[in-house]
């Protein structure tokens, strides 16, 4: 079996054992992400759904970067401190723009949208400053070939698991079709 496969059965099974429908992802009425929200969308996912998938990020990722057991038991806190502080900064954007949404329809003034506006800045540069700190942090359990394997791991990660859920979602709904 190719990675690809073992990735998408990975995936099967850990939307099976949380009871949720995979023919139902992105349409709005399960707990999986929506068609314009990447998969660590915090609202979209139940809590054992949400333990489920970063465990399947931290497989891939041990994967991914070949750590031995000594640095895994070093990294490990790091990284799930660093996803932590990720997902509250994120949380707090998604508030900041619906709250900037807001002043806008509502005709919000200058002062106030302004003010929004350097909100959202700020947050903007503590996630670059959690993203700085993260990789200092690492460096300090991986040589640099491992730094290098994690920048792409981190950049590629989300885009293949929504391409394998698509291609699952395609392959369920081809298979359902032919049976008709």
């Amino acid at each position: 079996m190719n990675r690809r496969h073992l990735t998408a059965l990975a995936v099967f099974l850990m939307m099976a054992a949380t009871g949720t429908a995979v023919g139902q992802m992105g349409q709005g009425n399960g707990p999986g992400p929506g068609p314009n929200c990447p998969p660590s969308c915090p609202k979209m996912f139940g809590p054992q759904m949400e333990a489920n998938y970063e465990n399947l990020r931290l497989l891939k990722l041990f994967e991914a970067v070949d750590l031995t057991d000594e640095q895994s038991l070093k990294f490990l806190p790091i990284f799930r401190a660093y996803r932590k502080d990720m997902k509250d900064l994120r949380q707090q954007r998604m508030d900041l723009v619906d709250r900037l949404a807001a002043a806008i329809s509502a005709s919000g003034d200058e002062n106030s949208l302004r003010a929004k506006m350097d909100s959202l800045a700020a947050n903007q540069s503590a996630i670059r400053d959690r993203d700085e700190a993260f990789r200092r942090e690492a460096a300090t359990v991986m040589n640099f070939n491992q730094l290098a394997k994690l920048a792409v791991f981190q950049e590629r990660f989300e885009r293949e698991m929504l391409e394998t859920l698509r291609e699952f979602r395609q392959r369920g709904t081809a298979e359902t079709v032919g049976k008709k």
